[in-house]
């Protein structure tokens, strides 16, 4: 899943020189490590869920202006997508890019309730730039 994301982003130009905020990162902070261990240096990731001694600290978002802003599987858990767009969109620098992902739901069997949740590829991403 990483991979993926990784190759989303540098098909649109992100490199080693840009900066990311990967906001709501969870606790772990995946994407911000994998990056980080390939040499972005200057990835953060918050989560406002998150412990302050993690990734739920706020001050990562004063870094200044984001190049990236990646939301991975956020925005429809985020009961005012656009309060939080408007947000984001004050981090962003002049030609940054917010890359949003989402569950594709059209993949989920309604017809087969009886299936675990792993059987449905609801985790194949549509990536959106905005």
């Amino acid at each position: 899943m990483c991979s993926n994301v990784y190759r989303q982003l540098t098909k649109h130009g992100f490199s080693k020189t840009h900066s990311l905020l990967d906001y709501g990162c969870g606790g772990n902070g995946l994407f911000v490590q994998y990056f980080r261990e390939r040499g972005f240096t200057n990835s953060y990731g918050y989560d406002p869920y998150a412990s302050k001694d993690s990734f739920g600290n706020p001050v990562v978002l004063g870094h200044g202006q984001f190049d990236y802003i990646l939301l991975h599987e956020v925005i429809e858990h985020v009961e005012d997508p656009n309060a939080l767009l408007s947000q984001l969109n004050s981090l962003l620098s002049s030609k940054g890019y917010i890359l949003i992902t989402t569950p594709n739901a059209a993949n989920i069997d309604l017809n087969r309730p009886d299936l675990p949740d792993h059987y449905n590829p609801v985790h194949v991403q549509n990536l959106l730039m905005v």
